[in-house]
């Protein structure tokens, strides 16, 4: 009889304890359930905020290469930091920082322009940094631009409109070259550069992501550039002609600008 009773008693506990633990496995389930959930929506409303992001710097026209001046200016700006880090290794008095820009107008070879659809004579901006050593020895750097002729525009939908391409070609270039001093008489100095261009050149709508693109054939090289300079302070005007000796793309460049001297009086 004490046996029947306690398994009685067993069983009774058994099917009253039975609902807590599936209430308590209901109850933990929702929790469970509710955390993930609550982690799925997290993770939809960010990406769903990224995506949002993306478009609206879509539309305002910030995507990946938007314009073929981008990267060369970072080069530009990089390879002047390292000038004048290099620079900071010679004695004070023996280098000049040197900066420039010039107005200019490059000729084209006619093969290269007819394939790339564009006039053989273009006209853009050049910015330079260099240094120069002892007074006679120069080290640079150059980026230009040069606004093509374009006779294979095309025009294109965008957020913004119909929209029409432009042609540009951008080049980036290292020079080493050798001065003369000013003359006595005339405040005049002469000046021979060598070095070589990279170039970037392409058929494009400014400013948008998505559109259509046209790579043009256009290459630089190796260059002989002779320079004349006026002036004895810090500020001079120079005049260049920069001659590449292989011609297939760009044939010269010719320029008329200032630069600047900082620490020379």
């Amino acid at each position: 009889m004490p046996t029947h009773a306690t398994g009685t008693h067993d069983q009774w506990l058994a099917v009253r304890l039975e609902p807590l633990g599936a209430r308590a496995a209901a109850s933990r389930l929702p929790v469970g359930v509710t955390r993930d959930v609550r982690r799925e929506s997290l993770a939809w409303m960010s990406g769903a905020r990224l995506t949002r992001h993306a478009d609206a710097a879509a539309h305002a026209g910030i995507g990946p290469s938007h314009t073929s001046y981008d990267m060369p200016v970072r080069h530009f700006l990089v390879g002047a930091a390292l000038l004048a880090i290099g620079s900071r290794a010679l004695p004070a008095q023996q280098v000049t920082p040197v900066f420039g820009i010039s107005a200019g107008s490059l000729s084209i070879e006619s093969a290269s322009a007819a394939r790339s659809q564009v006039g053989d004579r273009s006209y853009g901006l050049q910015l330079d940094a260099g240094a120069l050593v002892k007074r006679h020895l120069y080290l640079g750097i150059d980026v230009g631009g040069q606004f093509l002729d374009d006779h294979a525009q095309f025009t294109q939908n965008t957020t913004g409109g119909k929209m029409k391409s432009s042609a540009s070609v951008t080049y980036l270039s290292a020079i080493a070259g050798a001065r003369t001093g000013a003359l006595p008489v005339v405040p005049l100095a002469l000046g021979l550069n060598v070095g070589a261009s990279a170039t970037i050149s392409r058929r494009s709508i400014d400013q948008c992501a998505d559109c259509q693109v046209d790579k043009l054939d256009i290459p630089g090289g190796a260059f002989v550039e002779p320079a004349l300079l006026l002036g004895r302070r810090r500020v001079r005007v120079r005049m260049a002609d920069r001659v590449y000796l292989a011609g297939d793309g760009m044939r010269s460049v010719m320029s008329l600008g200032a630069e600047l001297q900082l620490g020379r009086r």
